[in-house]
Parts: structure tokens; sequence; C-alpha cells
């Protein structure tokens, strides 16, 4: 029964993961989206700053997941990059004191953040359900 138990803990997480990641990648999205309105008078970066916060408690959470379920390589991998793209990189481009150009590239971080977190929730990096759930029925027919 501990290995069954283990099994559907891994599931869950596999889970979780993935709705973070498509979490990650719909924020990425809408980050594009809440600067625009910034930039055309409808709001402030406050919510953009908001936002970006709750992605980055998102990434660390993703990053856990990822070191939980430990499903491949790319998908740690990942996990962790973009958690430190989010908090270091992303917070060094605005708060140090940089020339414009290189604070410029703050956005450019944001598009690889978004091509990451499609990366985790539905390309190369996924963490596999399909794998966890074949694991699953052996130990469910093991402990019977």
């Amino acid at each position: 029964t501990y290995l069954l138990k283990e099994v559907i803990m891994k599931s869950l997480f596999v889970h979780i993961h993935n709705i973070l990641a498509w979490f990650l990648f719909a924020g990425s999205i809408a980050m594009f989206f809440l600067i625009a309105l910034s930039v055309f008078g409808a709001s402030d970066t406050s919510v953009h700053q908001q936002a970006g916060a709750v992605l980055m408690l998102a990434a660390l959470l993703l990053a856990i997941a990822s070191l939980i379920i430990r499903v491949n390589k790319w998908n740690i991998i990942l996990s962790i990059l973009v958690l430190l793209l989010l908090f270091p990189g992303q917070g060094l481009f605005i708060y140090l004191d940089l020339p414009n150009e290189i604070r410029a590239l703050h956005a450019l971080n944001g598009v690889l953040i978004l091509f990451l977190s499609y990366a985790l929730a539905n390309g190369f990096a996924q963490a596999e359900i399909e794998e966890t759930n074949s694991v699953q029925t052996e130990a469910i027919a093991s402990a019977d």
C-alpha cells in the first residue's frame, strides 16, 4: 500500500505541475496585455507588478512539483529555469540601476518565459501523465 500511495501522490503532483505550467503560460500572455494597458494609459504598472508576483509564486510551486515528480531531466531543468528567469531575472532588469537598453531585455525575458512555460505545459518537457497512470495500474494490480 505504500507504493500505491506514492504512485497516487506522484500522479497528483503531475497534474498540479501541468496545471501550473498552463497557468504560467496564460499568465505570461496576460502580462503583455497588462503592460499594454499601462502604456496606453488605461492602468498603471502596479497591476503588471502584482501579476508578476503571482507568477513568481506559481513558478516556485512548479519547480517544487517538478523536483517531486522527477519525470525527465528537461522538465526539471526548464521548471527551475522559469523560476530563475522570473525571480532574479525579471527583478534585476527592473530594480538595478542599469542602462535602459539593458532594462528593455525585461520584455525579451518575458517572451522566453512564455515559450518555456509552453514547453512545460504542452511541449517536449511536459510531465507525462500516461507513464504515471501505467505505473499506478501496475501498483494496484500488485497490491491485490
